[in-house]
Formats: structure tokens, sequence, C-alpha cells
């Protein structure tokens, strides 16, 4: 179970739910390009063709590159996350350097990646934890 989130560009200051119906995602660059990014930003990451990920004292975040032929263009990176408040600055690190913005899948717009996305964070991560806790005792009871 995570939290997640899509980080692609788009017009700031704009909701989803502004985004014109025929609204293209500007590409954020070639695989390459994107990955030498997140090695730059991240140094201490494990970095592989498709995936970035860091793990820190509070928490894991996982960046997923689109699995594409060598050279294409990407539009977005995949998120994955405990929900773990550190990731919230890496994030924005990404972010700023793509010219980029985070998609929150739980809130269903884009983050500000300041007082809504730990309030977000914070939810997931606790409703992660009613339901492990629920699945643990219903086992414990079986």
């Amino acid at each position: 179970m995570a939290w997640g989130g899509l980080i692609f560009r788009a017009p700031k200051e704009v909701s989803v739910e502004d985004l014109p119906s025929d609204f293209e995602v500007p590409p954020l660059g070639t695989k390459e390009e994107v990955s030498q990014v997140l090695r730059q930003l991240i140094p201490q990451g494990d970095h592989g063709d498709d995936r970035s990920s860091v793990v820190g004292d509070d928490f894991w975040l996982e960046l997923n590159l689109d699995r594409r032929e060598e050279g294409s263009t990407l539009t977005s990176i995949g998120v994955r996350s405990n929900g773990g408040l550190g990731a919230i600055g890496i994030l924005q690190q990404i972010c700023d350097a793509l010219g980029a913005r985070l998609y929150d899948n739980q809130e269903g717009d884009f983050a500000d990646l300041g007082n809504n996305t730990r309030a977000s964070m914070e939810a997931f991560a606790a409703f992660r934890d009613r339901a492990i806790k629920k699945m643990t005792d219903t086992s414990d009871t079986e």
C-alpha cells in the first residue's frame, strides 16, 4: 500500500479540473536526461534503468520512469511512497529541476508540496496503519 502521485509538466496555478480538455502533457526530457537529473538530485539513491528509489529516516520514495524505447521522451514520473514527510523536499527538488508539478493521487489535484501535501501524506499513513492493524487483528483471531 503506497501514497502515490505523478510528476508531469502542467501550467502553474491551475487545478487539474481547469486543464483544457485538449491539454497535451509536454515532455520532461529523454529517459536518459531525466535519469541524470534524478542521479544528481538523489546521489544516495538506488538508480536503475526504469526506476530510482531512496530511503530516508522516516520515508521511502520510488520514482518510476516510462518503459519506452531508448531515447524516447518521458512525459511523467510515477511516484510511490510510504507517505513519510521526508519525501516532500526531494519531490519539490525534482519538480523544480524539471519544471514540473506533482499530481497527488489521494487528493485528486496538484500537490502544493507544503501543508496540504503534509496533510495528504499524514492522512494516507493513518489510513494505512488502520488497515494494517485491522488485517493483523483479523488474522490473529483466525
